[in-house]
């Protein structure tokens, strides 16, 4: 019986990080489709087509490392056999299919950080102080946007969600589940967890760096399709409910002529 081939280190985290972004790409793919779909039945309202330009190239740079994280892993597994043979392929970092990887990694990153600050934007009335500092970490290459949008935004939607429980009379100090559930789905926790797995994996040298590295544009696509879903829904659901009142009943009221109410007055007297 042959002995079977053993798989070094770097291919098995490769191996993993292809069947983990396979599955998470189907998740997105969906979202994604929802998101545009939701966005096209709106596309009168303004600045929309700017942000569906923007999800679109998301998509097409998330879709792009997704096809060259496949050719690699066939590549290595099928076409080479595994083994120390694959190690050394996912190991030649001038290799054609990885620049190109690292390309589509980049727009995406890029793509996705200007998604996150236009939301910061919106969140704070379109104010243009917060989104001072985060176009100067983009501007500079440092990898905080995701942190300080989360917590801008966190900090937005807590300060709404009290300010409507003491509108409602609410006197509990709990946070709703509906209320967490939207600070991470709006704030871009997912990004920023994502990253921090990302540098705490590289800096303690631990093999899952790859997989957190490589799964990281998918994740943020979801994350990214996360907040604009609720944005769409959040339209689908104020058109089912002002459909009413997007086209409103005149009532006018009939004044009678100024003889009737003297007619009216005598006949009082």
């Amino acid at each position: 019986m042959a002995q079977a081939t053993a798989i070094p280190g770097l291919a098995t985290a490769n191996l993993v990080e292809a069947l983990l972004e396979s599955v998470l790409y189907g998740v997105y793919g969906v979202l994604c489709i929802t998101v545009l779909y939701l966005f096209r039945s709106r596309e009168k309202r303004p600045a929309v087509w700017v942000v569906s330009l923007g999800l679109v190239i998301q998509f097409f740079s998330i879709t792009g490392h997704w096809i060259c994280t496949l050719y690699a892993t066939l590549f290595a597994f099928v076409h080479l056999g595994g083994g120390d043979a694959a190690a050394a392929f996912y190991d030649n970092l001038s290799a054609p299919w990885y620049l190109t990887n690292l390309g589509f990694l980049g727009v995406g990153f890029f793509v996705t950080d200007l998604l996150v600050i236009h939301r910061v934007h919106v969140i704070f009335s379109n104010s243009r102080t917060v989104i001072i500092l985060p176009l100067i970490f983009l501007i500079i290459g440092l990898g905080k946007i995701s942190v300080y949008s989360t917590g801008m935004i966190s900090w937005k939607i807590r300060r709404i969600t009290r300010a409507l429980n003491r509108l409602s009379g609410r006197i509990d100090g709990g946070v709703p589940l509906m209320s967490v559930l939207a600070i991470i789905a709006e704030s871009a926790a997912l990004q920023t967890a994502i990253t921090i797995g990302t540098l705490v994996t590289y800096h303690t040298g631990f093999i899952g760096q790859f997989v957190f590295a490589d799964i990281s544009p998918v994740v943020i696509g979801i994350s990214t399709m996360l907040i604009h879903a609720r944005i769409g829904l959040g339209w689908a659901h104020g058109s089912d409910t002002g459909g009413a009142a997007s086209n409103p009943t005149r009532i006018s009221f009939a004044t009678p002529p100024e003889g009737a109410l003297e007619l009216d007055d005598r006949r009082g007297k």
